[in-house]
């Protein structure tokens, strides 16, 4: 639908930027038709060259303002930066080359003289602006990636929010309060009756859930951790009627893993975790022939980006929930090495029951 708004609004500018050329036209025509048209179209030239100096002084502001977010958008590639905000479409740069080889006729013509020709026809110079502005408008001149994803991203409505919410509400309100609403144990209680049932501690009563900067989440976490994750069982299962199904099951999986790697001697460590499922089906839709796939593929980034900051926040609004889960985002490979996840739930563990420490001295 909005493509479809988008085409009339094109057309509706191309006969507005018509009819304020004939207009133009008119106000200069003076008994000779060739002059009336000559003398727009200087007058045109000159006000495009003065749009262009604009436009190129907000994309140098741009590109020094995404200089300050190089790190965290960017990966700290300079070349991106510059991709982001210096680049323009292809109308953008046939208008570019047009009105810049005129202006350079014009500026060597020997009678020329700027302000001469705008004072000619202040009410011609005024519809002159209005379409260059148009016209700059309709070719979209501003656009490059930086402003796409501010104008995507800045609203709220993307698909990142909209896969945290239904995430948020379809599935962990269901499974992590221990109480509320409707009849449920809680992950809580799920991890207290795995170590009650197999005598073994769990040190962090949280659903830990993995969010990859590439959305790539396998059946077995064991492939993306190099075997130190191992599967141990599953949860006890939540059932409950919702929206038409009956006894509609949810658990979660326990995995471990040795503190010195797979097959070694070291400290177990034994939690819940598992890998954001919205995203595993988000990668599925940008592996087919979906209309809006290459659109996917290309904010992939900020789209995973804008799901992991939008679901903390809805955890953090929900003092049943903020407690119990745990949300890990993390870079699947930096420097040409591929993460391990392990790593980084080892270290929110040890960094976790650390801190519990230093409360229960406090405490005394």
């Amino acid at each position: 639908m909005y493509s479809e708004i988008r085409s009339i609004s094109l057309g509706v500018n191309i006969i507005s930027m018509f009819i304020i050329l004939i207009l133009c036209i008119n106000q200069m025509y003076e008994k000779d038709v060739y002059k009336a048209m000559k003398e727009t179209w200087h007058l045109l030239t000159l006000c495009l060259m003065f749009l262009i100096v604009c436009v190129a002084i907000f994309k140098i502001r741009l590109f020094f303002e995404e200089l300050f977010y190089i790190n965290l958008h960017y990966n700290g590639n300079f070349v991106s930066v510059v991709k982001a905000t210096l680049n323009f479409n292809v109308p953008s740069w046939v208008v570019f080359a047009i009105t810049i080889v005129a202006f350079v006729m014009l500026v060597m013509h020997s009678n020329f003289s700027m302000i001469q020709i705008m004072q000619l026809n202040p009410f011609a110079t005024l519809l002159a602006i209005a379409f260059s502005i148009l016209l700059f408008y309709t070719i979209n001149i501003t656009e490059c990636r930086a402003t796409t994803v501010a104008t995507i991203f800045s609203t709220g409505l993307n698909p990142g929010t909209a896969m945290a919410s239904s995430y948020f509400y379809g599935y962990l309100k269901i499974i992590l309060p221990a109480s509320g609403g409707i009849e449920r144990a809680g992950i809580l209680n799920a991890l207290e009756k795995f170590e009650s049932k197999n005598n073994v501690p769990v040190p962090v009563k949280k659903l830990f859930i993995l969010i990859p900067s590439s959305s790539y989440i396998p059946p077995d976490l064991k492939e993306i951790s190099n075997n130190w994750l191992e599967y141990v069982q599953p949860l006890e299962t939540i059932a409950i009627d919702r929206a038409g199904v009956k006894n509609r099951t949810y658990h979660n999986t326990i995995y471990k893993f040795r503190s010195n790697g797979p097959n070694k001697a070291g400290k177990s460590y034994y939690l819940a975790t598992e890998g954001a499922t919205p995203l595993k089906t988000f990668l599925e839709v940008q592996d087919n022939s979906h209309r809006y796939a290459a659109l996917y593929r290309e904010f992939n980034r900020e789209i995973i980006k804008s799901f992991y900051t939008t679901l903390q926040n809805l955890l953090n609004d929900n003092p049943d929930c903020k407690d119990y889960c745990e949300l890990v985002y993390y870079e699947d490979t930096k420097g040409g090495e591929r993460t391990n996840p392990a790593h980084i739930l080892q270290d929110r563990i040890d960094k976790y029951m650390s801190d519990q420490i230093i409360k229960i001295k406090d405490f005394k």
